[in-house]
């Protein structure tokens, strides 16, 4: 029937409601800070995401690449053609079947990791500013585990750690 669930409050169709959300909005706002400390390097928000998820698995495939950070095989194409063109990454054929383009991260992004760890220990330090040291240990690791057990249920074949 239409209408019947409009009275339906979030938390009485959610399992767990502040879990997801919560996750959900620290990551974001995590990412918009560090987009924001970045953004001299001239990366736009998914040109840096697709950099820094070849930092992570540098050699995939532009498949894999794709499924990886959720997007479609022609966006992350044209995607790694401004990239390419740049000089931030290089697309070269598979050893093994010439129809597969393996993607690398170039020299280029060298010189700036440094920053971009930089960037990064300082978004996670405001984050966690109220939170001693063994509590964000203790957050790293349950997250950690958080992951490791979601990639395990969904055949994740990266290794984030």
């Amino acid at each position: 029937m239409a209408g019947e669930g409009a009275g339906l409050k979030i938390r009485e169709w959610q399992l767990d409601p502040e879990v997801g959300s919560i996750i959900h909005d620290v990551a974001r706002l995590m990412r918009v800070s560090f987009e924001r400390r970045i953004r001299a390097l001239g990366l736009t928000r998914t040109q840096w995401w697709v950099v820094s998820s070849l930092l992570r698995m540098d050699g995939a495939t532009q498949t894999e690449l794709a499924n990886y950070i959720q997007m479609e095989r022609s966006p992350v194409a044209k995607v790694l053609e401004i990239l390419e063109r740049d000089g931030w990454l290089e697309r070269r054929p598979d050893a093994t079947d010439r129809r597969v383009k393996r993607v690398y991260c170039t020299d280029r992004i060298r010189p700036h990791l440094p920053f971009l760890g930089d960037a990064a220990r300082t978004v996670f330090s405001e984050a966690t500013a109220d939170l001693d040291e063994a509590t964000r240990t203790r957050l790293l690791d349950d997250l950690g585990l958080m992951r490791r057990n979601l990639a395990a249920l969904l055949d994740d074949t990266f290794d984030m750690e």
